[in-house]
């Protein structure tokens, strides 16, 4: 692929590994046409139709070929609905496939696509925000706009906060929400579970906009059958459909950018407030292998992340420092980092970098070393010389901590590199679960930096939060054998672009803990998941499905994620049936016999349990 445009040639070679050439690389393109990039460079959508950018200004021509506006439109013009409406209604006409995108950050092919890429980030402002009961504020907001800048419009022209608020830099908040986006804390969900209502775009160009019932005012969900009769019977000019139901918002709220286009998202707020942050350096014991069952956190850290503190992360060094084994022999001990934060009535701190200063937060609070050219720099000086790699993550590590507190504005606290772009694989387990867990992740990283002499340059991270309802989310609630989670712990692996056998270490990382403890990987990361293992992991799949097939019938939003994930293969089984159903009706008709009728097809699927993870050959 560099091989086909000479501008790219020149930094191609370096983006996955230099990261410091990637804000250059993403100007480039073919032939004068856009070409996307994800963040970490790995992921090239080329889209062969269009590039579509909606305007925010009424419009009265879209640069998409082959889509003509009918005259009233040209005459009043489209607004960005429309624009996005018109777009996925000549979509579906001519059987061509539509994602939107934000800034790139979700990996494994989520906005894979051929034909045509909706770039959102156009779509950026705040558009209303009314109190309907004291103290709660929806704010009503495009779903382009990056998370940053929605966090200080927030804080600064409206004096508000959004209570889950975690490391989104660079994020927008359409991605955010439909992959499950995240803070950290035990009362804590993610970020979906603060969306009062979505206004989409789904097949069709048909406008919906979907939000639960509220019980305290006496709400009635609205039956399925009915919405997929109001669904089935609207087009492009009708009014935006209201679907007051819990059970279609559950799916729609976490959905993969595969049930439509989100075009605004009403968020609950709060009145603004600041938090005291805390960064307390931790170490746990190591046994090693003679003694790896003995691996356990330290008396009274379970309760710091559990009761002690509203906000918490920590971050462990997971190389194990065998310095201390001279003191206490056969163990060496993990260093790591205690994030905690909870809310405090105390002004916010004037000075942010300067170590010296009181509540500063250490030479890493400075920005200047916290973007992709410092890391790059990191990189190529470790990587003649992998053996050191330990000891500069160590260091980093305490360049991370502070003796004393820290007191910012909601959004300003507990972020982590927010500038540095990474390549990470998170995985969730049940908390109770957590401890073992990372003992499980240490210990590979451990045996995988001794047979491959490479170690990563960052620690890994552990997030705690509370369970949810969201059919596809990653913490939903639901778990296999009919198990229900109340709490879920975090553990995210990340490696610099270009980092040697990063790949291969998240793949062994993946099948250990799914085979030991059913994790279920972050859809916003990279991500492994295939249809067997979507199945078991989602036991209330098929509901998420029955909205999916509802809102992308033909597949408009279908892509080699959802075909990779199994959401599009019962689809197209089904018409795979009634086309086979069709052909022996006729065959019948006409007198011809089969050698092998269709019923034993028909039988074969009929017979499988699970039809979702039944192999092509068996039909």
């Amino acid at each position: 692929m560099g091989n086909t445009c000479t501008v790219v040639d020149c930094c191609f070679g370096l983006r996955q590994r230099q990261q410091c050439c990637f804000p250059c690389l993403r100007l480039c393109s073919y032939d004068h046409r856009p070409v996307f990039y994800s963040q970490d460079g790995k992921e090239v959508v080329q889209p062969l139709v269009a590039f579509f950018r909606p305007n925010q200004q009424r419009v009265r021509k879209l640069p998409v070929p082959g889509l003509t506006l009918d005259p009233d439109d040209l005459n009043l013009g489209l607004g960005p609905v429309e624009q996005i409406a018109a777009v996925c209604k000549h979509a579906q006409d001519n059987d061509l496939r539509v994602r939107a995108v934000g800034r790139g950050h979700a990996r494994s092919q989520l906005t894979s696509v051929e034909d045509i890429l909706i770039d959102m980030t156009t779509l950026d402002r705040v558009l209303v925000r009314h109190s309907p009961e004291t103290d709660v504020h929806h704010v009503v907001v495009e779903a382009g706009m990056l998370a940053d800048d929605f966090a200080r419009e927030l804080q600064h022209v409206y004096g508000l906060a959004v209570p889950a608020y975690g490391n989104f830099s660079g994020h927008t908040l359409g991605g955010l929400i439909s992959t499950g986006g995240h803070g950290s804390g035990y009362a804590k969900k993610i970020l979906a579970d603060s969306v009062v209502e979505l206004h989409m775009i789904i097949e069709g160009g048909i406008q919906v906009k979907i939000r639960r019932c509220n019980v305290s005012n006496q709400e009635i969900d609205v039956p399925f059958d009915d919405i997929r009769d109001r669904v089935r019977n609207a087009n492009v000019r009708s009014e935006p459909i209201v679907i007051l139901s819990t059970e279609v918002f559950r799916a729609a709220a976490v959905g993969l950018g595969s049930l439509g286009v989100i075009y605004s998202i009403t968020i609950r707020c709060e009145p603004s407030f600041n938090i005291e942050e805390f960064r307390t350096p931790i170490e746990i014991s190591w046994p090693g292998e003679r003694l790896s069952g003995c691996f356990a956190f330290p008396s009274g850290f379970v309760d710091m992340y559990t009761v002690d503190h509203e906000f918490s992360t920590f971050v462990l060094h997971p190389i194990p420092d065998p310095t201390r084994g001279q003191v206490e022999p056969g163990y060496a001990v993990i260093h790591g980092i205690y994030f905690g934060g909870k809310r405090t009535g105390d002004p916010p701190a004037s000075h942010n970098c300067c170590p010296c200063c009181p509540g500063s937060r250490g030479l890493l609070g400075c920005r200047i070393l916290q973007n992709d050219c410092m890391a790059t720099t990191l990189l190529c000086g470790t990587s003649c010389c992998a053996r050191q790699v330990p000891m500069v993550t160590k260091n980093t590590i305490r360049m991370l901590s502070h003796r004393s507190s820290y007191v910012h504005q909601w959004h300003k606290v507990l972020q982590l590199t927010p500038d540095v772009n990474v390549v990470s694989m998170e995985w969730f387990v049940a908390l109770d679960e957590l401890e073992a867990a990372v003992a499980d992740v240490i210990s590979m990283a451990v045996t995988y930096g001794t047979k491959c002499q490479h170690f990563s340059l960052l620690p890994i991270v552990c997030r705690v939060l509370e369970a949810d309802d969201f059919y596809l989310s990653p913490t939903c609630q639901s778990r296999v054998a009919e198990e229900s989670i109340t709490h879920y712990g975090c553990i995210e692996v990340p490696f610099l672009p270009g980092e040697y056998g990063a790949a291969q270490f998240h793949k062994v990382i993946d099948e250990l803990l799914y085979e030991k403890y059913q994790a279920r990987p972050h859809w916003g990361a990279s991500h492994l998941l295939t249809q067997p293992r979507v199945r078991k992991s989602y036991p209330e799949l098929d509901k998420w499905l029955q909205v999916y097939r509802l809102f992308n019938k033909n597949g408009t939003f279908g892509n080699t994620f959802t075909e990779r994930c199994g959401f599009d293969d019962l689809d197209a089984r089904k018409k795979s049936q009634s086309i086979s159903r069709t052909r022996s009706f006729r065959r019948n008709r006409r007198g011809f016999v089969d050698q092998r009728p269709d019923s034993s097809i028909f039988a074969t699927i009929d017979e499988v349990d699970d039809p979702i993870i039944m192999s092509e050959s068996s039909v």
